[in-house]
């Protein structure tokens, strides 16, 4: 793993438990044992570390969905109903994880995926 991939795994861990924007840049320097200088070498601005984090984890994620997508079974529906579920607890997971994400729209999707997720298929 490289130095710019170590900030990012790091980063995506304290993001994840703290949010982004309660983590320090001390505190991601000191996690992923680098200096300002190294820092800020590779990412300009924190919001363009926040960014690729989002990004990896995007990714990452998704990656996972489809190997996921692949082992699906049942019927077209089941299948259908399956990949809904799946992306729409994305949504509402990552929507909890952004502090940056309007409150409204958090409500609302998070009582959409209710919704969905008590129907019978």
């Amino acid at each position: 793993m490289d130095t710019k991939e170590r900030i990012i795994e790091s980063s995506l861990l304290l993001f994840l438990k703290y949010g982004g924007d309660n983590v320090s840049l001390t505190e991601l320097k000191k996690a992923s044992n680098i200096t300002s200088g190294g820092l800020y070498h590779l990412f300009s601005s924190k919001e363009e570390l926040i960014s690729e984090v989002k990004e990896k984890f995007i990714m990452d994620y998704f990656k996972d969905v489809m190997v996921r997508i692949y082992d699906i079974e049942g019927s077209f529906k089941e299948k259908i109903g399956k990949i809904m579920y799946t992306i729409l607890g994305f949504n509402n997971m990552f929507l909890k994880q952004s502090n940056r994400a309007d409150e409204y729209y958090k409500k609302i999707l998070c009582i959409i995926f209710r919704k969905y997720t008590q129907k019978q298929w």
